[in-house]
């Protein structure tokens, strides 16, 4: 895939982590200890997926996708 399509598949793939993160903060404060326990459990899973299936080929890649979106979250607290 060329820069700019993995650049926006990066984005789509951070934003979904970044997406389950917030998730987590709501079902801590609403959720029994075994529930949350489960959800936290799958969102592992699929963080992991994230990581390693889908930003690692790409960052590999495309390095400069990596620091785009590295320097972005870290500057602006998202990816732009």
């Amino acid at each position: 895939m060329d820069e700019d399509l993995a650049r926006h598949v990066a984005s789509i793939a951070v934003t979904g982590a970044e997406y389950l993160k917030a998730a987590d903060y709501a079902l801590a404060k609403n959720c029994e200890p075994a529930e949350l326990a489960a959800f936290r459990a799958a969102f592992a899973g699929v963080d992991a997926k994230i990581r390693n299936d889908i930003l690692a080929p790409i960052y590999a890649a495309h390095p400069n996708v990596k620091t785009t979106i590295e320097t972005g979250l870290a500057t602006f607290g998202a990816v732009l």
